[in-house]
């Protein structure tokens, strides 16, 4: 289904190929649905494409590839159209240098469309290979979806849901990996990301965690970005987390450097490791106008970085960024920042810190926005919640703006605040919640007297005043 001329007759051009109890071993290219139009003719130009094998008693139904694989591509032209392609892989698909599925290069005029299924494992061509699900560098829409039912390997750059540089169009990718994603120890993962255009969507589903990737990239607008680019991603990491091998640049949900609105969610299982920065609602550079909205949740797992930038705004546009810890020890090592625009919510199920309830070390704090704890139980009076420990006697600046407590019994006293504790070789600042006892709200009778006593109760708890640094 392959369609390289712009003569009007024949109009579109249609292939199918159904495999059956045998593997596929191709020497060159696989090109499955791809207009190709060069010239200044051909109008309303399609290729429709699909490839299926299946398992049986004397193969697998594997594919092997030397060269690059496409399903329904549009190629550079004048033409408008539509690609299509679609295969299903019962078994593994190997060595392929790239992968595209629903894309379109630049100054592409027509749609792509392609869907993947393969069944096994998918075997990348390695430094320089490539996974593109919804990719787009032209004027018309793409839409790509991926399904790989074990794991995806020695793929060096990700991208689902991207549009790149010339792009006007909207780009739409989905990905599911049932098994764990790795990389070459560089490259990265975008899901929903735009330099410029119109709206690029990305989903991915990972089954199994994420490995060896320098940066992982959700919900993010760069470059070129006008006022109506929107980028738009939604990561889950169903176990396993997100780990490198070595330092790694960053982790990015909702991160915005021009004009527009970049907003991304990422829901992981099994922690973080090894990340330079992670950003979570973030507007960067003083001339960005756009807006960020980020939110990253993490359960079942540490997290380690050495910088987290949460709601922050260095330029025009608004920065809107939420953390969700569950139980889990996140570790900053240089600098834990939280802008006006964000949301720190942590949960406790116990009170062991860093398995019970989440917690913080950060060697500097500096403190804004909301603070959310989220009681799970109901601890003893006088028990202590060390949420942020610093890495100095000076190492916690500002104040959260508000505080919200959520699953205690009615009537629970809470105090947080400041204090200074000792945490390894000496003193350091702390930020610690402890809870008081359970109040209970006396007949109306007595009220005026229960009132006396409350406000000489608040006095006590009020947290201390935002402190100026």
């Amino acid at each position: 289904g392959i369609r390289n001329n712009g003569l009007s007759v024949p109009p579109d051009a249609t292939g199918a190929v159904e495999m059956n109890d045998v593997d596929l071993q191709v020497s060159g290219d696989l090109i499955i649905g791809q207009v190709n139009i060069p010239v200044l003719i051909g109008v309303g130009d399609s290729a429709n494409g699909s490839l299926t094998t299946t398992a049986g008693a004397s193969a697998n139904g594997d594919v092997s590839v030397v060269g690059e694989v496409a399903v329904g591509r549009f190629i550079t032209g004048f033409a408008t159209g539509t690609a299509t392609g679609t295969t299903d892989i019962a078994g593994d698909l190997t060595g392929p240098t790239d992968i595209e599925v629903g894309t379109a290069p630049a100054f592409a005029t027509g749609d792509a469309t392609g869907d993947m299924t393969v069944g096994g494992n998918v075997v990348g061509g390695g430094f320089g290979a490539g996974l593109d699900v919804g990719s787009n560098r032209g004027d018309g829409t793409t839409n790509g979806s991926v399904d790989i039912g074990g794991d995806a390997s020695n793929i060096f750059n990700v991208q689902v849901g991207r549009l790149g540089s010339f792009a006007t169009g909207d780009a739409t990718g989905d990905l599911t990996i049932g098994g764990n994603l790795s990389g070459t120890l560089s490259g990265g993962v975008r899901v929903g990301d735009a330099s410029e255009g119109g709206v690029a969507t990305g989903t991915a589903v990972i089954g199994n965690g994420i490995d060896d990737y320098t940066d992982i990239l959700v919900g993010r607008v760069l470059f070129l970005g006008d006022a109506g680019t929107v980028a738009d991603g939604d990561l889950t990491v169903l176990a396993g987390g997100v780990n490198n091998a070595v330092n790694g640049s960053s982790i990015q949900v909702g991160v915005m450097n021009s004009n527009g609105l970049a907003q991304g969610v990422a829901d992981i299982t099994g922690g973080i490791d090894r990340f330079e920065n992670i950003n979570v609602g973030f507007v960067e550079g003083a001339a960005s106008q756009g807006s960020a909205i980020g939110h990253l949740s993490v359960t079942g797992g540490p997290v380690n970085a050495d910088n987290m930038r949460v709601g922050v705004s260095e330029g025009l546009g608004s920065a809107t960024g939420t953390v969700a810890f569950d139980d889990a020890l996140v570790s900053v090592s240089d600098t834990l920042t939280l802008g006006d625009g964000s949301t720190l919510r942590l949960t406790a199920d116990g009170v062991m810190r860093g398995t019970g309830y989440a917690a913080i070390d950060a060697g500097l704090a500096l403190l804004d926005g909301v603070l959310e704890v989220i009681f799970t139980f109901q601890p003893a009076a006088m028990t202590a919640f060390d949420l942020i420990v610093s890495g100095s006697p000076n190492g916690i600046s500002g104040d959260f703006i508000s505080v919200d407590i959520m699953g205690l019994m009615d009537g629970t006293m809470v105090s947080s605040g400041f204090v200074l504790d000792n945490f390894g070789m000496g003193p350091v600042e702390v930020y610690r919640m402890t809870i008081g006892e359970v109040v209970v709200t006396p007949e109306p009778g007595s009220l005026w007297l229960f009132t006396i006593a409350l406000l000489g109760i608040i006095l006590v708890v009020r947290p201390r005043p935002m402190r100026r640094s």
